[in-house]
């Protein structure tokens, strides 16, 4: 039997200016239409380190994993809610930080990316750029 592997994709999302959420522009996991292979696929958040500007002392950077099975994400399904969570404490904004989540075998969401939503008073991050790895 041969087993059909995606090669690794990947993708980046801008970071919010202000208070809101912003979106990768998502990676098509599948782009052959076969069927996953036997292990299923991973994917890989990377959120950047944040300064005290960018993340004063109690605010927050949360990133969430969404699935979709159109690469409009015209209906999208939170995959993994705060696969990452970063929080501004101690006058020194927030480390850089990575998480994973994983979709089983055989699963309809063919397209992931990645969603930023900054609370209420970040600071403008929009310079930095999280990512996103899909990998088999």
């Amino acid at each position: 039997m041969t087993l059909l592997c995606m090669p690794d994709a990947d993708d980046t999302a801008t970071l919010p200016a202000a208070a809101g959420s912003t979106f990768s522009a998502g990676i098509d996991m599948n782009p052959s239409g076969a069927p996953f292979g036997l292990r299923g696929m991973c994917l890989w958040a990377g959120a950047p380190a944040l300064t005290t500007t960018q993340l004063p002392n109690g605010q927050t950077m949360v990133y969430d994993l969404q699935v979709a099975t159109d690469a409009a994400f015209t209906t999208p399904v939170t995959q993994a809610a705060a696969v990452i969570a970063q929080t501004g404490a101690g006058g020194v904004g927030s480390a850089g930080a990575t998480g994973k989540a994983e979709i089983a075998p055989q699963s309809s969401y063919r397209f992931a990316r990645l969603k930023a939503t900054g609370s209420a008073s970040i600071g403008d991050c929009s310079a930095l750029l999280a990512t996103l790895h899909a990998r088999e």
